[in-house]
């Protein structure tokens, strides 16, 4: 019964780091996005930075969909 508590907090520490890391690696890659200048660029009648956001947006809400459908 010991091993399995042992076993169950390595797992916590493994998924909590996991997701930890994701955060912070996609953070820096938004940084210099956010820091960044569009200016002049338009995409589709929209500002560069806002057609870029929803762009971004939209395809998060769409893999949570396919993945809720798909893993359900």
């Amino acid at each position: 019964m010991k091993r399995e508590k042992v076993s169950d907090l390595l797992f916590i520490f493994w998924a909590g780091g996991a997701a930890l890391l994701s955060y912070a690696l996609v953070y820096a890659l938004r940084k210099p996005f956010t820091a960044a200048t569009f200016d002049g660029l338009d995409f589709m009648g929209m500002d560069y930075k806002t057609a870029t956001s929803i762009i971004q947006i939209a395809g998060y809400v769409l893999s949570k969909f396919m993945g809720i459908k798909w893993i359900s």
